[in-house]
């Protein structure tokens, strides 16, 4: 009896057919321990949890049911985001930060204190630096021209009774035509970001105000402008009229966004800047 039980496990064993811990896990202990292991650094462990709970778990959402009424809220492509950013890995980071806005299913009170944040976060940690363009190379000194020797013989003056040649006329003079000012540079706009991603709204106003003495700003610069005095408005309580009126004017201006931007507009800009914003596309005929 004793050899036939043996064999049986050996069979057993050999089929496949025994079960392991791991295998059999739920989802949601798979789930809770990935968000443990991104807490203690190790991301690349959280991404093989994380990617198991996709293909095992119930689709992503809040308060999902887990065993008897207990539930969970599952977020699997938000901390996917945050795994590859603790991993550098920027370019995945901000693919699964756009699947968690179209699958995550997150609350607004989640979307404001969790996605909007990790979004800045991204957008602060792999945009690259603007770079500060080296000063021109010093010209080296030149030397005083050398002096002309004088004629031998000077021609003699015109007597008065020689007939003078006719008035050379001078150009007519054409209305001034204003020089063409340059766009506003990549990096310029690049800091106003950085500046409105870390909440530093009138820092992201002044960068562009600077910059318009000296560039011709487009729509992208009047978009960020708008966004600052209006983010600036909403965080003061809608008080200051002034700013609302500022930040529509701005808006306006801003006709056609690149659609790279468009697509991202929901990661990092809040819901009433756009429906501000929308307004106005509306009302310009924008799509």
């Amino acid at each position: 009896m004793k050899n036939k039980s043996v064999l049986l496990y050996l069979v057993v064993l050999l089929t496949g057919a025994a079960p392991t811990a791991w295998s059999d896990r739920p989802w949601y202990q798979d789930y809770e321990e990935a968000l443990d292991r991104l807490k203690r650094g190790d991301a690349r462990g959280a991404i093989l949890l994380l990617e198991k709970t996709l293909r095992t778990g119930p689709d992503p959402g809040p308060q999902r049911p887990t065993y008897g009424m207990h539930f969970m809220d599952f977020f699997p492509y938000l901390h996917l985001a945050r795994a590859y950013l603790q991993m550098g890995q920027c370019d995945r980071a901000q693919e699964f930060l756009e699947r968690s806005a179209r699958l995550d299913r997150l609350p607004p009170d989640l979307q404001a204190t969790e996605l909007r944040p990790l979004s800045q976060q991204i957008q602060a940690q792999c945009i690259p630096p603007a770079k500060t363009p080296a000063p021109p190379a010093a010209r080296p000194a030149e030397s005083p021209p050398a002096e002309k020797e004088a004629p031998a013989s000077q021609p003699s003056a015109p007597s008065p009774t020689q007939p003078k040649g006719p008035a050379t006329e001078a150009p007519p003079v054409g209305p001034s035509v204003p020089p063409t000012r340059r766009p506003v540079p990549a990096a310029v706009l690049q800091t106003a970001w950085r500046a409105y991603l870390r909440g530093d709204y009138d820092g992201a106003y002044r960068v562009l105000q600077d910059a318009r003495r000296q560039y011709e700003l487009d729509d992208t610069a009047y978009f960020i402008l708008g966004c600052s005095r209006a983010a600036r408005y909403f965080r003061e309580g809608g008080a200051d009229g002034r700013l609302l009126d500022e930040a529509r004017r701005y808006l306006r201006q801003a006709r056609q966004l690149p659609p790279e931007l468009q697509k991202r507009l929901a990661l990092f800009i809040s819901p009433k800047i756009l429906a501000l914003y929308g307004e106005h596309r509306r009302a310009g005929g924008g799509e």
